[in-house]
């Protein structure tokens, strides 16, 4: 998690967005299920979700523009978010979870 904590850092840094309020361990384990643990995955998700916050003019990421990243990379309905599931291990297998996000 330490370099997943860096990696988002580094890209929030370079987009002059701040993610202090958002960044902590269930976060992290959240971008890293969304991602299915793809690196190259989570830096696209980290590039859009900090391109909304700058397109809509917001100084800190959200839950919400990751939640709006994740349904436009995925094509998944956005009830089966990862960043707003409670119980979202449980919700989507982790092996669909890597065909649906890796088929393109």
């Amino acid at each position: 998690m330490i370099e997943l904590n860096k990696l988002v850092y580094t890209y929030a840094e370079r987009a002059d967005i701040d993610v202090e309020e958002l960044v902590d361990v269930d976060f992290l384990q959240r971008l890293d299920f969304a991602c299915a643990s793809r690196w190259g995955l989570v830096i696209e998700l980290l590039i859009r979700a900090l391109s909304l916050c700058r397109l809509h003019s917001q100084k800190r990421a959200t839950v919400k523009m990751f939640s709006e990243a994740y349904a436009q990379n995925s094509r998944l309905p956005q009830g089966l978010c990862p960043f707003t599931a409670p119980d979202y291990r449980d919700m989507i297998d982790s092996d669909k979870l890597t065909e649906m996000v890796l088929d393109e």
